[in-house]
């Protein structure tokens, strides 16, 4: 039979004589989607970490719903836990130093509403201590939640502690280091921070004790500024926010009628950053529209102003014209293997009138003083056709 992590019984009692306890907490990650576990001590102590009981619980109206069930024992580390699909758990941090890990999915009612019951279950001593200062909180995990596609604000996750371990009988609170023991703190599992709620504590094993995420206040995402314009064959937009905020992502949205919009890219919110560009190289010739989605974490939106380009060039195959309509100069961007290309500038009867040849992929041709007109711009590379591209000139 395979051995599973639950430990026996009897280790849920604390060792007397030693004045430690340990108490949990959460605060929203800095990812989406993220929630992150914080350990506070009750008083300094070096030990290596054994064993550890952490359950996570998760409104079942989020979805996709989890596989039901055990994924056995795994190594204990960084990254998305296997043998879950659906919504599945991903370690980004993981500072806690047991060397097995096992996760129990169940579901279970919590005050009357029910829940995805995560229960993570630690395991195997670990090769070095872990240092504890007293009523100093540390930072233990950051897990996000992958695979969410619909009501996957983290603010509704709650930390618990099932009475008598709830349905599944592994659902409780409870941390061990080594040697010392059992050094939960039941009388008040949970401890309040600036980013959680008030801890219900139920003051033994057999009690329900939690603690969630204080509702979200964050301002929303408001421009400076945002402005598009063209990059030789592709838009490039910039924007400024107003201010530092708590968003979640800028939705990129392109039309060529200014009336129906498509998402073409999505940007997501940095900290601290609030100058941000795009580069839409699949714009069309042409006139384009664009429009930046401004989302918050809460899912509320909003929508810039609106902003057009005209985009004037010509590409075929391997060679990149612009502008087609132009004042003087006009770019030319060649590929690698025409290199050594040849460029020359005809007239509207075919007579030559300049010609440029280089090993630049990078050229430009200047018209300035001819007559505005018709001009043709050849494009010649050994073991190719010539390439013709037709230029207007308006001074």
């Amino acid at each position: 039979m395979r051995m599973r992590l639950l430990l026996p019984f009897i280790l849920i009692f604390p060792f007397a004589g030693f004045g430690q306890t340990m108490q949990g907490t959460i605060k929203p990650g800095s990812q989406p989607r993220t929630i992150d576990v914080y350990l506070k001590p009750s008083a300094s102590f070096s030990q290596k970490d054994e064993a550890m009981t952490l359950v996570l619980a998760i409104p079942a109206t989020v979805g996709p719903a989890p596989t039901m069930g055990t994924t056995g024992v795994q190594q204990n580390g960084i990254g998305a836990v296997a043998g879950v699909s659906g919504l599945q758990p991903d370690f980004l941090v993981n500072n806690l130093g047991s060397t097995q890990r096992e996760l129990v999915v169940s579901t279970q009612s919590i005050s009357g509403a029910s829940y995805y019951i995560y229960t993570f279950i630690f395991a195997g001593t670990a090769p070095a201590n872990h240092e504890w200062v007293a009523n100093t909180e540390q930072h233990i995990f950051s897990i996000q939640f992958n695979g969410c596609v619909s009501n996957c604000n983290p603010s509704n996750e709650l930390l618990v502690n099932l009475p008598n371990g709830g349905v599944a009988g592994n659902a409780y609170w409870y941390f061990q280091p080594n040697t010392l023991g059992d050094i939960t703190n039941y009388s008040a599992s949970f401890y309040a921070n600036s980013q959680s709620t008030t801890p219900v504590n139920g003051g033994d094993p057999a009690g329900l004790s939690t603690v969630g995420l204080a509702a979200l206040v964050s301002l929303p995402i408001k421009l400076s500024s945002f402005t598009v314009n063209a990059s030789g064959c592709s838009s490039r937009l910039s924007w400024q926010v107003a201010y530092d905020v708590e968003g979640a992502f800028f939705s990129v949205e392109r039309s060529r009628d200014g009336g129906s919009f498509s998402e073409i890219s999505r940007i997501m919110v940095a900290p601290n950053l609030k100058s941000y560009s795009f580069i839409d190289n699949s714009s069309p010739q042409g006139r384009s529209y664009y429009r930046l989605r401004l989302v918050d974490k809460d899912g509320q939106f909003s929508y810039s102003v609106l902003n057009k380009v005209d985009l004037n060039c010509l590409t075929k195959d391997n060679t990149l014209i612009y502008p087609t309509f132009t004042t003087g100069m006009v770019n030319i961007k060649l590929s690698t293997n025409f290199t050594n290309a040849t460029i020359r500038v005809l007239n509207a009867s075919g007579q030559e009138l300049a010609r440029e040849q280089s090993n630049n992929n990078n050229r430009s041709v200047n018209l300035t003083g001819k007559p505005n007109g018709l001009y043709i711009l050849q494009v010649i590379s050994k073991g190719s056709n010539p390439e013709n591209f037709k230029v207007t000139l308006h001074q």
